[in-house]
């Protein structure tokens, strides 16, 4: 029965999905990628586990939430919208200093792969092997999870440069002239290659999140964006897939010792269980609780300013899954339960209203060429393809990579025209 709960709303928010494509011929619209994105998850999830009992309230909430957040997006968004750019009828854009920045993030990555490296101990032609790479990975993961320590402060300041390097690498994939897009991709090795050193994922998804996100809003702000089902899209994303389970599977093996039967249900219980254990977190807390006030969504910041304590990483709370007669300890819950925490229950819907408005007036006016708009759908689409583990404002060098970003967007003018001949 509870999966049979939960399977319909999920299905009701794809619909919505078609509905708001359908009326805006868009799929990027925030409210639509929302419901596309949270339907498609959930759908997964209930699909391959039908085992778990996911608590249908919790689904619920999500459709209850992507709805509010649609009305707010439909307040600011017309139904005759426009889909091309008609800002002095330009399709060309140019990236103030973009090649510039995209290869300053890369060397301060590379300074911070260094440090890793310097400061666990190991000379720095370590690199050389992967053996020893693994080492260092395995040293990081005993410091993070044994220890409660995280990476060394400096590097963390350098990554806030590779994040901002991970955005404008994405749009730098769009607006670049071709013989010089390689370039976008210079952050992604890097912050690869951190992932390795330190043994964790996450970091590298967030950094995912913002390519992803700056090669979308480019693409709106280009006057480029492509039908959901485009070829291009179909092999980005199955690639992206591919590469993404490979990725879990490996760092898995490198990380603890077991079979790798052992390890590929883990692989699948780290990747299909968060909404599951969203739902039963909210089935245990939702009536006693009191207003965290931005404390959860803002956990690093916080944590900096001696408001509250933050683990590093993403900490286990005593939730268990058993799959295939083994015993998982997951420890990721979805952003949404740091967006109850903040703001209760009674909270959620007003807060999926104001998104709604923000996210949909930022899509409505990059349309239009308004470039200062372009760091606020960045964030809105890096937050929701991130929520699925957790809030990315968690993370210090996310937030002030984003900070950074929307100065250099405001201080640099973004100029229209054909600055570029594709």
């Amino acid at each position: 029965m509870y999966w049979i709960l939960s399977i319909i709303p999920s299905v009701l928010l794809l619909l919505l999905f078609i509905v708001i494509h359908s009326v805006y011929g868009s799929w990027l619209i925030p409210s639509a990628f929302f419901a596309l994105y949270w339907g498609s998850l959930l759908v997964l999830v209930l699909v391959l586990f039908p085992f778990m009992d996911m608590w249908p309230p919790a689904v619920w909430l999500i459709l209850a939430a992507a709805s509010v957040f649609h009305i707010g997006v439909v307040t600011v968004v017309p139904k005759n919208h426009e889909l091309t750019n008609n800002s002095d009828d330009c399709r060309e854009y140019g990236i103030y200093c973009g090649k510039q920045i995209i290869i300053l993030s890369f060397l301060a990555g590379i300074a911070s792969v260094l440090v890793l490296v310097h400061y666990i101990g190991y000379p720095v032609y370590s690199l050389l092997n992967p053996k020893l790479i693994i080492e260092i990975g395995l040293r990081y993961a005993s410091r993070r999870y044994g220890l409660g320590l995280g990476t060394p402060l400096f590097s963390n300041l350098l990554n806030v440069f590779l994040y901002l390097g991970a955005i404008y690498g994405g749009m730098w994939l769009v607006l670049a002239p071709k013989k010089e897009k390689y370039w976008s991709f210079g952050p992604l090795f890097i912050g690869l290659l951190q992932a390795f050193l330190v043994n964790a994922r996450t970091n590298f998804i967030w950094m995912l999140a913002f390519f992803i996100s700056g090669y979308l809003v480019a693409s709106i702000f280009a006057g480029h964006e492509l039908p959901l089902f485009s070829k291009q899209h179909v092999i980005s994303v199955a690639i992206l897939i591919v590469g993404f389970v490979f990725l879990y599977f490996v760092l898995q093996i490198f990380r603890e010792s077991g079979g790798s039967g052992r390890h590929f249900s883990k692989t699948v219980v780290s990747m299909l269980t968060p909404p599951f254990l969203f739902s039963v977190w909210l089935k245990q807390h939702w009536g006693v609780m009191t207003p965290a006030l931005g404390v959860k969504t803002f956990g690093g910041l916080a944590d900096l300013l001696g408001l509250s304590h933050r683990q590093p990483g993403l900490g286990w709370e005593g939730m268990s899954v058993v799959y295939r007669s083994i015993l998982f300890k997951p420890n990721v819950y979805t952003a949404f339960r740091q967006i109850i925490e903040d703001t209760t229950l009674l909270g959620v819907l007003p807060f999926f209203l104001v998104l709604g408005i923000v996210s949909g007036m930022s899509y409505h006016k990059i349309k239009q060429g308004k470039s200062s708009w372009i760091p606020i759908l960045i964030l809105f689409y890096a937050v929701t393809l991130g929520s699925y583990l957790a809030n990315m404002l968690n993370y210090n060098t996310i937030l002030f990579a984003w900070l950074l970003f929307v100065f250099l967007v405001s201080f640099g003018k973004w100029r229209c025209g054909k600055p570029y001949r594709r």
